[in-house]
């Protein structure tokens, strides 16, 4: 959060040592099991701190990650108009109404969505930049792909090489890297208020280019 240097200037900073990959695995075991699927993910979203891991929940992942996995093929294969049409949902993000994904798709992964409250402003734009965290992850697997890297440098393990091919077919390695990199600025917009469905429409943009 951005402070004001006048504020900044009579503040004590206290520094906290962030948990080791084993030691947040033991939090997330005795705390919130039900992530444990999660918990590489986690420990990299959260930096290693516990106060950070109570933000998310399994169904949040879930269906972040589903929209990013979908995301590159539904923007490389699909016209304009669709695509703006799934920019329109940034809006009001929520867990039953998230980019790329349909109902069915959302049921699916999380059947009691359809029961969650509306979200606060302020909650839509943490799902939206969890979603650029998660996507930015993904980019650079696919990066690294591209670059054969071997695979446990990945963080998405789970997903099948044919599918990483699949997704990054026609993509330049440089073009990509340059998006990566990007996301870092889009989050920094974002945290100020920035137009949330502009600076989402102008990021799948250039995702679209990165095919052409």
């Amino acid at each position: 959060m951005k402070q004001l240097p006048t504020i900044i200037s009579r503040c004590q900073v206290m520094k906290f040592q962030k948990l080791t990959e084993s030691e947040l695995k033991k939090f997330i075991q005795g705390n919130y099991p039900e992530l444990l699927e999660e918990e590489r993910l986690i420990n990299l979203l959260s930096g290693g701190s516990p106060g950070e891991i109570l933000k998310f929940s399994s169904d949040e992942l879930k269906i972040i990650e589903k929209s990013v996995f979908k995301s590159i093929e539904f923007i490389k294969k699909s016209p304009y108009f669709k695509i703006l049409d799934e920019s329109k949902k940034v809006t009001d993000i929520s867990l039953s109404k998230m980019p790329f994904l349909t109902e069915d798709d959302i049921n699916e992964l999380s059947p009691d969505t359809g029961k969650s409250r509306k979200k606060s402003t302020q909650e839509t734009r943490e799902i939206l930049l969890d979603w650029f965290s998660v996507m930015q992850i993904f980019l650079r697997d696919l990066y690294f792909h591209i670059r054969k890297y071997p695979g446990n440098f990945f963080y998405f393990q789970h997903l099948k090489s044919d599918f990483f091919s699949r997704v990054s077919s026609g993509i330049e390695a440089e073009a990509l890297f340059k998006v990566i990199k990007e996301i870092e600025n889009i989050r920094s917009a974002l945290e100020k208020n920035a137009n949330r469905e502009l600076v989402f429409l102008n990021f799948v943009m250039e995702i679209k280019e990165l095919f052409k």
